[in-house]
């Protein structure tokens, strides 16, 4: 009986990632990689850094508006539920 090589065994994986899986896009290397059945094609692709960190200015501000408006909801159930006052203060009958 006869063993496998290693060598087989790393030829038989590549050619299934090949097959399956044709394009591997690389974020952190910048670089969107292409993988052909017998060749391989590296297109280098630049990163808009500008577009990036304007959708992540949106999203902090829509993050810090939600919050905000949580509070301000929060605040104004209490008012109304008698367990603050108007000024922020707590109820006497809390006291």
């Amino acid at each position: 009986m006869t063993t496998k090589k290693p060598f087989f065994f790393a030829f038989s994986v590549i050619s299934f990632t090949l097959k399956h899986f044709p394009i591997i896009p690389c974020i952190f290397q910048k670089k969107n990689i292409s993988l052909h059945k017998k060749r391989r094609i590296i297109k280098t692709r630049r990163l808009s850094m500008d577009l990036f960190d304007s959708k992540r200015q949106e999203r902090l501000e829509a993050a810090r508006k939600a919050s905000v408006a949580s509070k301000e909801a929060a605040r104004k159930f209490l008012i109304e539920a008698g367990i603050l006052l108007p000024n922020g203060e707590v109820a006497p009958h809390l006291r």
